[in-house]
């Protein structure tokens, strides 16, 4: 994330590309003397662990099981480095006058409509967070992989996962989940830090009718402080950045039911053709 790097290191080849599939570009075999922040190391009887620092994180049979918990690792641990941002939860892309901001839940779209604007020529943020400079009301680069599950993945047939693994649960079942590198769908793929334009809160919701609803300030302020991650790093902060981000954005709910009509009428709004 800009001035944060860190490096993962893998002592078993296997886990080289298993580290890129977190944070592309971080994998690590060593050599330079650098102490890693993180390592995945192959232990004894087989069975491959976590490490940050010295601390262990998890043990498991398969090194691929332990990509979900050691991303959201580190993720939290880049989150806490810089308390003085707003993180929201959230996809992000870039258009000529400024970033588009796409706040949402677990399967609320973010990241298929992410997908979508990168496909569309669009340079992107992220699919998952949003990091705000609270002061200027500006949407800086967050560098990762985007993490496309089982649903998702149908939208974009052509697209195969670098690696697939077990998710997190709900309602009792696990969800297989794909690590997608977007350096290897567009080399240029992150978007520059830029003045927040938009907010558009997308829930997807199977057959429905494509809808763009405005929003008052007061009803923008809720719904972004249910998806800030971060809120008791730093509650002014978060505060102050939530209020601005209110008062500067346009900001709409969208309902869509399929990827592309939904993406259309973001499209529409961008260029002024109107919320029908």
């Amino acid at each position: 994330m800009g001035e944060y790097s860190f490096r993962i290191r893998g002592d078993d080849p296997e886990f080289l590309p298993l580290c890129n599939a977190i944070y592309p570009n971080s994998a690590w075999a060593g050599g330079d003397g650098a102490d890693p922040l993180y390592r995945l190391v192959r232990e004894p009887r087989g069975l491959a662990a976590a490490y940050s620092r010295r601390q262990l994180l998890k043990r498991s049979r398969s090194g691929a099981r332990l990509l979900v918990p050691l991303e959201w690792w580190i993720t939290y641990d880049i989150l806490r480095s810089h308390p003085q941002n707003v993180h929201i939860h959230g996809g992000g892309f870039r258009t000529g006058g400024g970033a588009v901001l796409l706040p949402g839940g677990h399967g609320a779209g973010k990241t298929s409509l992410t997908l979508e604007a990168l496909y569309r020529g669009y340079q992107v943020y992220s699919d998952e967070i949003l990091v705000v400079d609270p002061d200027r009301i500006v949407l800086r680069p967050y560098p990762r992989c985007f993490i496309v599950k089982e649903p998702g993945m149908r939208l974009f047939p052509h697209l195969h996962g670098l690696y697939r693994t077990r998710g997190p649960q709900k309602a009792g079942r696990s969800v297989m989940v794909w690590y997608v590198n977007p350096r290897e769908i567009r080399p240029d793929y992150l978007a520059p830090a830029a003045p927040c334009g938009w907010l558009l809160f997308p829930r997807f919701r199977a057959g429905a009718p494509t809808r763009l609803t405005p929003l008052s300030e007061l009803e923008v302020v809720g719904k972004l402080l249910s998806c800030v991650f971060t809120f008791f790093l730093n509650t002014d902060a978060t505060l102050t950045g939530v209020t601005a981000l209110a008062r500067r954005c346009r900001a709409y709910d969208l309902e869509f039911g399929e990827l592309r009509p939904g993406f259309d009428a973001i499209e529409d709004l961008l260029a002024g053709r109107g919320t029908a």
